[in-house]
């Protein structure tokens, strides 16, 4: 569900420092979450291309029009 550490430092290129992985996610327009210990936490599902979740019905009116 989420990239592991080293999958982030993977693909920030940065081992260290949560500050500057976000800081890299946010120049690769990757969105991103932080955690209670600082640390930016990124969907696989974003990576992959994979839909979240189905989107929702669009709303059509049940009215006619004479």
């Amino acid at each position: 569900m989420f990239l592991s550490e080293d999958d982030i430092a993977k693909l920030t290129g940065i081992k260290r420092g949560h500050a500057k992985q976000c800081a890299q996610l946010d120049k690769m327009y990757i969105p991103y979450r932080v955690n209670a210990r600082g640390e930016p936490i990124v969907l696989k599902e974003f990576l992959l291309g994979v839909k979240a979740s189905e989107e929702p019905a669009h709303w059509q009116s049940n009215m006619k029009v004479a």
